[in-house]
């Protein structure tokens, strides 16, 4: 889904002001604390396996068709995750086009931003980074995309669902909250549309479709041999499209 509008300089420095004064004053919740420190580095910095970054929204059907397509069958495969061997780790950054914060003004209204800050908190509070990311294969694999489909998911994970809505309901929830505004604004280049993917450093853009593609290439460029069956099948198959990209008429 495009994006609706650019994001301006003196929206992103209110973003990153508001970051700086939750994280004095909620130094001493873990989740936040996580959160805030992931946002303010670098995306990819010093980390042998690089992370898969999906900026995304709750409800956006174009996030769900790119989570369901193309994320799930990489952690099928073990090709990303948190399974040994995985050649990129996984994080969700629930924003996308909700403005430049740090109050969201969510694409697809009130319900999506409640969302978001539900799917933050339960990646924070997850035991395990495996157990978040099937959560969200399973929630974008329900129709309609909602909050009892949610509940469904997480009763059906090691995640506590208790811990998840006390996280949403208090001060932890408005922290990732305002952590994924910041960061979202601070994508350079700027996002164009949502889903926007990120490999390390490198924005993957109209290409978030040939994910597997370019995480097996990423692979084989730092040395990592052999390379799982899934990229010789990557490498065969032709370029997906990216849900969300403009489309190029001709």
């Amino acid at each position: 889904m495009q994006r609706p509008r650019p994001l301006a300089l003196a929206a992103l420095l209110v973003a990153a002001g508001a970051l700086a004064g939750l994280a004095t004053s909620l130094a001493t919740s873990a989740p936040a604390a996580a959160a805030l420190a992931t946002a303010a580095a670098p995306l990819g910095a010093a980390t042998p396996t690089p992370e898969l970054t999906l900026f995304g929204e709750a409800l956006c059907p174009d996030t769900a068709s790119w989570v369901t397509k193309t994320l799930a069958p990489l952690l099928d495969a073990g090709v990303v995750g948190a399974a040994p061997g995985a050649l990129a780790t996984f994080r969700f950054v629930g924003w996308g086009n909700a403005g430049a914060g740090p109050t969201p003004a969510c694409q697809h209204g009130a319900p999506e931003c409640a969302l978001n800050r539900r799917l933050n908190c339960a990646q924070a509070v997850a035991p395990a980074p495996g157990a978040f990311a099937a959560a969200l294969v399973c929630f974008f694999s329900a129709r309609p995309l909602s909050d009892a489909g949610l509940d469904a998911c997480l009763l059906a994970s090691p995640i506590p669902a208790p811990a998840v809505a006390a996280c949403a309901a208090g001060a932890d929830g408005r922290a990732l909250e305002v952590a994924a505004g910041a960061e979202t604004a601070a994508l350079a280049p700027a996002h164009t549309f949502v889903p926007w993917v990120v490999l390390g450093a490198t924005p993957l853009g109209a290409r978030c479709g040939a994910a597997a593609a370019a995480v097996c290439d990423a692979a084989a460029g730092r040395g990592v041999a052999p390379l799982p069956a899934a990229c010789a099948a990557a490498a065969a198959a032709p370029a997906a499209a990216c849900p969300g990209a403009p489309r190029v008429l001709g």
